[in-house]
C-alpha cells in the first residue's frame, strides 16, 4: 500500500501468440449393453482391447493410453407418462479411455479408426503444445513490453519519465481454437465421413499474456 502513494502509473500490457499445435489428447467413451451383466462386461472388454490394438499400430507409446473411469449400472426404457412400469434393457458397462497422441498427424488416423471399431462417444479433443512453456514465456515477454511502451507514453504526454517498476503482476490464459469435440455421441457403427472431415479442421493454440506494472514517474 506505501508504494502505490508515490507518483506512478499503473498499465497493463498484452500480448497473443498463435501456435500451431503438435500433438492432442484425445477423451473417448466405450459403452456397452446387455441383458447378461458378464456378457456386457466381456464386450466391453473386447472394444477396449481394440482400441488399445489401434493405438499400438499407430505407434502410440502404451504409457499414453489410458482408462480412468469405470461405471456399470442398470439401464429401464423411459415409458414417459405411461402407467406400464419401465422395462429392462439390461446393463450398461461403460470405460473412459484418453490417448495422448504426440504426432498430430496421427490424430487424422486415430479418429476414424477407432469410431469403425464402435467407439460410440467422442468425449473430447484438446489441441496442445509439446512446447507451451516456451510459447508462454514469449507472450509474458511481449506482454511486459506492451506495458513498458504503453507508461512511458503516457508518462510522455506529462512531460515525465518512466522510472523502476513497483508492482507488478499477471494473469495468463491459454485458449484452444479450431476443433472442439465435447461429449458427441455416435450410434453403433458410426458413419465417419462428415464427423471426421469437420474434427479434424485442426486451428491454433492463442496463447495470451496479461501483465499489470506499476512504474514510478519521474
Amino acid at each position: 500500500a506505501q508504494t502505490l502513494e508515490r507518483s506512478s502509473v499503473n498499465v497493463t500490457g498484452t500480448a497473443e501468440v498463435l501456435v500451431v499445435p503438435d500433438q492432442a489428447e484425445v477423451s473417448m467413451t466405450v459403452r456397452t449393453l446387455d441383458l447378461n451383466l458378464q456378457t456386457a462386461r466381456s464386450k466391453n472388454d473386447e472394444l477396449v482391447r481394440q482400441v488399445f490394438r489401434i493405438a499400438t499400430d499407430l505407434k502410440v507409446d502404451p504409457s499414453d493410453v489410458q482408462t480412468d473411469i469405470i461405471s456399470v449400472q442398470p439401464e429401464y426404457s423411459d415409458e414417459g407418462d405411461s402407467p406400464r412400469p419401465p422395462k429392462f434393457l439390461g446393463y450398461a458397462m461403460s470405460k473412459r479411455i484418453v490417448i495422448v497422441v504426440r504426432d498430430i498427424k496421427v490424430l487424422e488416423l486415430l479418429i476414424p479408426e477407432i469410431l469403425r471399431a464402435g467407439v460410440n462417444r467422442l468425449d473430447g479433443i484438446e489441441l496442445q503444445s509439446s512446447r507451451m512453456r516456451q510459447h508462454s514465456d514469449e507472450a509474458r515477454a511481449m506482454a511486459v513490453r506492451s506495458a513498458r511502451e504503453k507508461a512511458a507514453a503516457m508518462a510522455r504526454e506529462l512531460g515525465q519519465t518512466i522510472g523502476k517498476a513497483i508492482h507488478i503482476s499477471e494473469t495468463q490464459s491459454q485458449i484452444p481454437y479450431g476443433f472442439t469435440a465435447n461429449s458427441t455421441r455416435f450410434d453403433g457403427q458410426a458413419s465417419t465421413s462428415d464427423a471426421v472431415s469437420t474434427t479434424l479442421a485442426l486451428g491454433k493454440i492463442r496463447v495470451t499474456a496479461r501483465i499489470q506494472i506499476v512504474f514510478e514517474l519521474q
